[in-house]
């Protein structure tokens, strides 16, 4: 299962789960999964970041810590 933070969407705060996070708007904070995080191009994460794996095709702002994969497209800003 995942979650989807949809294009018009913002999110503040502290995110916590169990489950991918697929992140097409913007997401301030805090984000901490057991799973994957995947920024698509429009996609913007203002967060501190930790995760098992991470895909970056959008923009992000702050430290991503990973336990397994941090992946960086070509559209990663």
């Amino acid at each position: 299962m995942a979650t989807i933070v949809g294009d018009n969407s913002l999110i503040k705060g502290h995110l916590e789960g169990d489950e991918d996070l697929t992140v097409l708007g913007r997401v301030e904070g805090s984000v901490r999964l057991s799973r994957t995080l995947m920024v698509e191009p429009s996609g913007i994460v203002k967060a501190e970041v930790s995760v098992r794996n991470a895909v970056v095709n959008g923009v992000v702002v702050g430290n991503i810590t990973a336990s397994d994969a941090i992946e960086l497209t070509e559209q990663a800003r």
